[in-house]
């Protein structure tokens, strides 16, 4: 859905690292030689294939083009957000690997749009997490954030409203308006992320998700409140973790880890427990 929020363009402030010759791929444990060599063979053929930023720009869809939601060059699933989460990871153990992150969003920072989609694998979202994942990214890119954050938070404000209308209008919810790929436990997930919460809309989510287990009645049969109801629903009851309610819970269990309380009448109450 686009929200109308046109950010600033960002392709400016994420600068394109100069290339460097491909490191060696990380060594992880492993249970034999023979596996351990296998590793690594598939390591090197993923990063060297990786290594060339314009090339996968070619890849994954042409800055010109007006590629499908779902394969958009800005998306963790299918595009350059994606591939900069991998060598994100590959550069906690060597920091050349960064390089190759920074050159991956770069360009994806120039098809960064108001996302197709509400969840966390497309657009602004997608961004915005992957720059997080990099080492010193909210260092590196906290110009970028700012703008980022604030097009998150009118994006989930957006999002939240049209759950609310969801919930309260029988026969249209539907599984996208909560899932994490393209719904509010997707956008919640985020702002779970250190400081990506700044206008304290965590809290409003989390209470969202939590009405969704409240009982509901479809032709006269009690059925959990995350019934996907919607004619254009894949499945009335998805239990997996991309699309159904068991992100929803994960996000929810996360939370609640980390001391965050729920009021069944009220709302959340957001608290630390004392050390």
């Amino acid at each position: 859905m686009n929200t109308g929020h046109q950010a600033a363009p960002v392709t400016s402030t994420i600068p394109s690292p100069v290339t460097s010759t491909i490191p060696s791929p990380v060594s992880s444990p492993v249970s034999s030689p023979v596996s351990s060599a296998i590793a690594e063979v598939i390591s090197q053929a993923v990063t060297e294939g990786f290594a060339d930023p314009d090339d996968l720009a070619r890849r994954v869809g042409t800055a010109g083009a007006q590629p499908s939601a779902g394969q958009a060059p800005c998306s963790l699933s299918y595009g350059l957000p994606g591939i900069a989460l991998l060598f994100a990871e590959l550069g906690r153990a060597d920091e050349r690997y960064e390089r190759l992150a920074g050159g991956c969003l770069a360009l994806a920072a120039g098809n960064a749009a108001p996302p197709a989609w509400n969840g966390l694998h497309n657009g602004y979202p997608a961004l915005a997490y992957a720059c997080r994942a990099v080492r010193r990214g909210l260092m590196v890119y906290a110009g970028v954030l700012e703008r980022l954050d604030q097009a998150i938070a009118e994006l989930t404000a957006n999002t939240l409203a049209r759950h609310h209308r969801a919930l309260a209008e029988p026969g249209t919810l539907s599984c996208c308006d909560y899932d994490v790929i393209t719904g509010l436990t997707g956008l919640g997930r985020y702002l779970l992320l250190p400081g990506a919460d700044h206008s304290g809309t965590l809290a409003d989510v989390l209470h969202a998700l939590v009405l969704l287990a409240r009982p509901l009645r479809v032709e006269g049969t009690e059925v959990p409140g995350w019934w996907a109801t919607h004619p254009s629903s894949r499945a009335r009851c998805d239990l997996g973790v991309a699309h159904g309610m068991s992100g929803s819970g994960a996000v929810v269990a996360r939370v609640r880890a980390r001391c965050v309380g729920a009021r069944p009448a009220g709302g959340l109450r957001l608290h630390r427990q004392r050390p």
